[in-house]
């Protein structure tokens, strides 16, 4: 969370969405809204939320800046898909600069898929700018413990 970002509380209130924010400085707790605010590694978010608990997560600023290694990062998209209810939306903003594609994360193609659910890209770039956005839907439970089981059997076989 930064002073740049705050006014997205406000478009969203307006907007009766309900909604929390994050961050894992503690003095980023500033910034983010007041008395729904969440300090904590964002790879471990599924320690401090409940399962299924929200129906979508905005992951921006964080691959890249801070979440730069792979494992990190499917750890965090690992996370982020068990607080994500069923068919949870996950809009992840990049850097092509700071960080590989992360569509191309294990954790991302276990637990998500891209889907056109808003009259939105699936994928937005800006001719004048390094920055990414990719929107993914969760994948169902069915579907998460088959390709669980498919990318160990590949394992075993060899």
């Amino acid at each position: 969370m930064l002073s740049y970002t705050v006014h997205y509380g406000k478009q969203l209130t307006r907007a009766a969405i309900d909604y929390w924010t994050t961050d894992i400085d503690p003095e980023a707790a500033n910034w983010g809204e007041k008395g729904r605010h969440i300090v904590c590694d964002v790879a471990k978010i599924d320690e401090v939320c409940p399962s299924e608990s929200f129906d979508a997560v905005l992951l921006h600023g964080v691959f890249g800046f801070g979440v730069d290694e792979r494992n990190e990062m499917n750890r965090t998209v690992g996370a982020i898909a068990c607080i994500l209810r069923p068919r949870g939306i996950l809009l992840i903003g990049w850097n092509t600069q700071k960080t590989p594609d992360p569509t191309e994360l294990q954790a991302v193609r276990l637990y998500f898929h891209r889907e056109q659910v808003f009259p939105l890209p699936l994928r937005k770039t800006f001719s004048n700018s390094d920055h990414v956005y990719d929107w993914l839907v969760k994948t169902n439970g069915a579907q998460a413990i088959a390709a669980t089981q498919t990318n160990s059997d590949r394992l075993v076989k060899g």
